[in-house]
């Protein structure tokens, strides 16, 4: 198997996979894969910056090879596949995103590349845009099997699918409400420029600036029913009546579309009778989202719920997508 690349395209950014066949190059975010003989590297750039590429140290190392095969995956609708194509003077195959997941997991998973973990890290100013895996968490165990499991894609909109096993993959559920509703609103609401930007002075707001608690209701904490004081009882409702700042407007908007999802994603997983939930996709990064999401389930299980997430949730579409080159 030689040199080749996978190719996600987002609603905001484009992430990239390249394999390599040399020794690990510590200085870039990438892992070796004993299986392939290389070491893939990973890379993320905005739409608008694609032709920015070409001038990554990666990129000559891509085009000595001829005929190198390459995958794209995600949206089409705005025709970034062939643009893509079209600039840099390459033919690709298209493949769908659920195929990518599938192969990209298993990979993962049989090759024990301790990608797998639990979030139990605090949200500081320090660590809010983090490019690795955030620290203060609990690794899966090496030995353990993510099967089965309900893989929770945060893309343009939410879609949960069912893993069996590696050869069993069903959409058992999904939402229209993803990534890229947040980052419409917070367009529509702020002038952020980019999703990192929104989030990084998320982590600096006060959502209650902007959300209506219980303790706002009903002036404490809602006892009769085990409802907590801070409790969000109407995400946005304050501002019926008043105008919050940026950052606490963002936070109000994270923190609802966190909550909003990892709930269905737990309901999901309660009905399938399945224990782990991986959280994967292009939002899921971030300290303050994984923080906010395990928060949610926390809640909703009394405490024994544990999402799971990945170092490469990011980049499951790009791997996937260059593994099925294989």
């Amino acid at each position: 198997m030689g040199n080749q690349v996978g190719i996600d395209i987002g609603p905001v950014y484009i992430r990239i996979a390249v394999l390599i066949q040399e020794e690990c190059n510590n200085s870039l975010s990438s892992f070796y894969l004993q299986t392939h003989f290389g070491v893939i590297y990973y890379f993320k750039l905005l739409k608008e910056e694609y032709r920015s590429f070409e001038s990554f140290p990666i990129y000559e190392k891509i085009i000595k090879h001829k005929n190198i095969p390459i995958t794209i995956t995600g949206m089409r609708f705005d025709g970034m596949h062939q643009t893509i194509s079209d600039y840099y003077d390459f033919t690709y195959n298209s493949v769908v995103t659920s195929q990518c997941i599938s192969k990209a997991l298993d990979t993962l998973n049989t090759l024990s590349l301790n990608s797998f973990f639990y979030y139990g890290g605090s949200c500081t100013r320090i660590n809010v845009i983090h490019r690795g895996q955030p620290e203060n968490t609990t690794k899966i165990p090496i030995s353990s099997s993510i099967y089965p499991c309900l893989i929770v894609n945060v893309r343009e909109g939410l879609s949960i699918y069912k893993f069996s096993s590696p050869d069993s993959c069903e959409k058992v559920s999904g939402t229209s409400i993803g990534s890229s509703t947040f980052w419409g609103l917070i367009k529509l609401c702020t002038n952020y420029k980019t999703p990192e930007e929104a989030i990084e002075e998320a982590a600096l707001g006060d959502n209650g600036q902007a959300d209506l608690t219980v303790g706002d209701i009903y002036g404490g904490d809602y006892s009769n029913i085990g409802l907590g004081a801070d409790i969000i009882a109407s995400s946005c409702a304050k501002l019926t009546t008043k105008i919050a700042n940026q950052r606490d407007l963002a936070r109000s908007l994270l923190v609802m579309f966190a909550y909003n999802l990892t709930l269905i994603a737990y309901m999901v997983s309660k009905v399938e009778m399945i224990e782990n939930i991986v959280v994967i996709g292009n939002a899921v990064s971030p300290p303050l989202f994984m923080h906010k999401a395990q928060e949610s389930v926390n809640f909703w299980s009394r405490g024994s719920g544990k999402l799971i997430f990945s170092e490469y949730g990011a980049y499951m579409g790009a791997l996937g997508a260059l593994l099925q080159n294989n």
